[in-house]
């Protein structure tokens, strides 16, 4: 008898493998996502601002996803609106938006707002955007890899998602581009301080508005690009470009604002290409983005 519960304690005992991404792949610069990335991490996901009286609290997680019941009662049948994206990666570089009216909805008249069945922070395309000082790992000529999940409202729209510069034209963008015509179908964008720009593109044209998962390596000066599991294409850059931000949705220097979704990004400080399959199952498992 004493020998079968000793199996019962060792099978309570036994530890199984990570299934949560950072687990699997850590050591990311920045981590903003609306489910858990990270089994240590014991933070908050977002802070959420409510419309009817500009109260604001910290929503955390159930499980592994963000926690909406308490995010519902909190906004009631209003609206919320995100005002921090916390960073889950353990560095602390957690994205935000002071000003009202430029802060992303997460709440809409009482409804958890969704994409593709999945929590989504959306952009309206007027003036909404996430910010923060600029993110080291983003400097020119470094090895970095970006992954993001997000979508694009508006037809043959760029669709800026990430962007590394306020103040000059010069500066590195990663787009959700739903541009059908003129051959050019940006995903990872590199304008140096030649304006001379670099891009890295998307597999094909595609103008759909449902969920894209993009992701973009560097290594050293080489760009190559992935959509939807996709390879796009390669390119080699020169020169430099401006990091003095990480502005999520918004080229601000010429007032280009996403209007879409934007669920997940994740970048590392190293070149991850030889993850990239595993990464992006990972993601693909959660967000149920294109056929396996």
């Amino acid at each position: 008898m004493s020998s079968y519960y000793n199996l019962l304690a060792s099978k309570k005992r036994a530890t199984f493998p990570p299934s949560l991404l950072l687990d699997l792949y850590p050591n990311a610069s920045v981590a903003y996502s609306l489910r858990k990335l990270r089994t240590a991490y014991s933070g908050n996901c977002i802070r959420v601002r409510r419309s009817s009286d500009n109260a604001e609290q910290d929503i955390g997680f159930v499980g592994n996803n963000l926690d909406t019941a308490s995010l519902l009662t909190f906004c009631g049948a209003g609206n919320g609106f995100v005002t921090t994206w916390y960073d889950q990666s353990g560095n602390a570089n957690n994205t935000t938006q002071a000003t009202a009216g430029s802060q992303p909805r997460i709440v809409a008249s009482g409804v958890v707002e969704t994409k593709g069945g999945e929590n989504a922070i959306k952009f309206d395309g007027l003036n909404d955007f996430l910010t923060r000082s600029a993110i080291s790992a983003l400097n020119t000529g470094n090895n970095y890899s970006i992954f993001s999940v997000s979508s694009n409202e508006i037809s043959e729209n760029f669709g800026d998602i990430i962007n590394t510069s306020n103040t000059t034209i010069q500066r590195l963008l990663v787009a959700n581009d739903r541009r059908t015509t003129g051959g050019i179908y940006r995903n990872l964008s590199i304008t140096n301080n030649s304006n001379t720009i670099f891009g890295a593109d998307l597999s094909a044209a595609n103008g759909s508005s449902n969920q894209r998962l993009l992701s973009n390596f560097l290594n050293g000066f080489s760009m190559s690009a992935f959509d939807d599991g996709n390879i796009g294409t390669t390119n080699t850059y020169s020169g430099t470009y401006t990091n003095n931000v990480l502005d999520i949705g918004a080229f601000r220097n010429i007032s280009r604002y996403l209007n879409g979704n934007v669920q997940e990004i994740i970048i590392y400080p190293t070149d991850e290409s030889a993850n990239r399959t595993a990464i992006e199952t990972n993601i693909n498992s959660h967000y149920n983005i294109y056929p396996w």
